[in-house]
């Protein structure tokens, strides 16, 4: 009898070990998850501030420097380098950091923007490029170029 419970127990022990593990896995998933959300939450709100821009060639700026770029800064440095935000310093520098991704992505998007439109990242001089407007003025001038371009 007394083996049959000493296996019972082992049993238990080795299951409780893998709920255990479960656990920590599970954990581990919900905080990247939870990490994932809060820069993807400063990316969203960098876009909604671009969007809200009213000189939309020129985007929304703090002191001449793209919102984006100083918000994202700003955040990682409270985040990260003060103990202003306390316990919720990881969480700040997150949302810096999709401030950034934010602005990162707006960068990116104008320089395909010049290569698609001049041929080249780097434009001649002198040579207008639609990556500095904005988005309705760059559809604006792609749908002009189309109509104007014989089909063929």
């Amino acid at each position: 009898m007394s083996d049959h419970v000493h296996t019972l127990v082992k049993r238990n022990e080795g299951l409780q070990a893998k709920v255990e593990k479960m656990k920590a896995k599970a954990q581990k998933v919900a905080h990247h998850g939870v990490e994932t959300l809060e820069i993807m939450t400063g990316a969203a709100i960098g876009g909604v501030i671009s969007g809200m821009a009213k000189n939309q060639e020129h985007g929304a700026r703090i002191f001449h420097v793209p919102a984006s770029l100083a918000l994202g800064v700003s955040a990682l440095c409270v985040g990260v380098g003060t103990e202003l935000a306390g316990d919720y310093g990881k969480d700040v520098a997150n949302i810096g950091k999709g401030f950034l991704a934010e602005f990162a992505a707006d960068f990116g998007h104008a320089l395909g923007s010049k290569k698609r439109l001049a041929g080249s990242f780097f434009p001649k001089k002198g040579e207008k490029t639609l990556a500095s407007g904005s988005p309705e003025q760059m559809a604006d001038a792609i749908l002009r170029q189309m109509s104007a371009q014989p089909a063929g």
